[in-house]
C-alpha cells in the first residue's frame, strides 16, 4: 500500500484508535484494503478522462468480431498508476465485453446509457447478493468450463490465484436487467503476462 493510499485511511485509523481498537487489529484490517478506480460519467468534465462507455468498437482489421456486447474501453495511459493495485500495462486500451446473455437487450438499449453509469477497476467484486464472493464463483465456473471443453486451460480453482479486473453495474444502464452486475476476473499469472484474452466474464442478475 502506497503512502498516498495509507493517508486516505487516516480518518479510519484515528477513529479506531479513539475507540480503543488495538493498533495491530487496525493494521490487519487496513492490510486487506485494495485500491480501485471508479469510472463514472461526468457532467462537469472534472477528473481525468480515462475511457468511455459504448462507442465504436475499434479492433485491428484481422481481429474476429468477439460476438459479445461491447461495454467500455479504458485508456491505460490516462489511468493513474496508483489508482488500483493491478499490474496493468502503462499504455494501450482495455476493451470490455459482457456475457452473451446480454446481447439482445444491449442491442436494444446501448444508445440509452444512463448518466449514472459506473464501472470499477480493481478492488473487491460486488453485487446485490453478498452470499458468495464473485471471484470465488468465477474460480469454480472456470474450472468447470475447462472440464466441459468450453474454455481453454489450464486454470486454477484456487480463488487466491485470481483477481477482479473490473465490475460493471449493468443494472443501472441496461433496461430490464436492473440488479445485474458484470464481473471480469483474471488469473494473476495471466495478468502479469498480459493475456487479457484469458479474462473470464460472469453476469449476476437479481431480477
Amino acid at each position: 500500500m502506497t503512502t498516498a493510499i495509507r493517508s486516505r485511511f487516516r480518518p479510519f485509523r484515528e477513529e479506531a484508535e479513539a475507540q480503543g481498537v488495538p493498533a495491530d487489529d487496525v493494521e490487519r484490517w487496513l492490510a486487506t484494503a485494495r485500491p480501485c478506480a471508479t469510472l463514472t460519467l461526468s457532467d462537469d468534465d472534472t477528473g481525468p478522462l480515462v475511457g468511455r462507455f459504448g462507442g465504436p468498437l475499434l479492433l485491428p482489421s484481422d481481429t474476429p468480431d468477439p460476438g459479445h456486447p461491447f461495454v467500455a474501453s479504458v485508456d491505460l495511459a490516462a489511468l493513474p498508476a496508483d489508482a488500483t493495485d493491478l499490474l496493468l500495462p502503462s499504455d494501450g486500451r482495455l476493451l470490455f465485453f459482457a456475457g452473451s446473455e446480454l446481447v439482445e437487450i444491449w442491442e436494444d438499449t446501448k444508445d440509452l446509457i444512463a448518466p449514472s453509469a459506473q464501472m470499477q477497476m480493481g478492488g473487491y467484486a460486488d453485487e446485490e447478493s453478498v452470499e458468495f464472493d464473485p471471484v470465488d464463483v468465477v474460480a469454480s465456473l472456470a474450472a468447470q468450463a475447462v472440464d466441459a471443453g468450453h474454455w481453454d486451460g489450464p486454470v486454477s480453482d484456487d480463488v487466491a490465484d485470481r483477481v477482479l479486473l473490473a465490475d460493471w453495474y449493468a443494472g443501472r444502464d441496461v433496461e430490464k436487467r436492473e440488479g445485474a452486475t458484470v464481473h471480469w476476473v483474471i488469473q494473476r499469472e495471466d495478468l502479469a503476462a498480459r493475456r487479457f484474452e484469458c479474462v473470464f466474464t460472469t453476469v449476476f442478475w437479481n431480477p
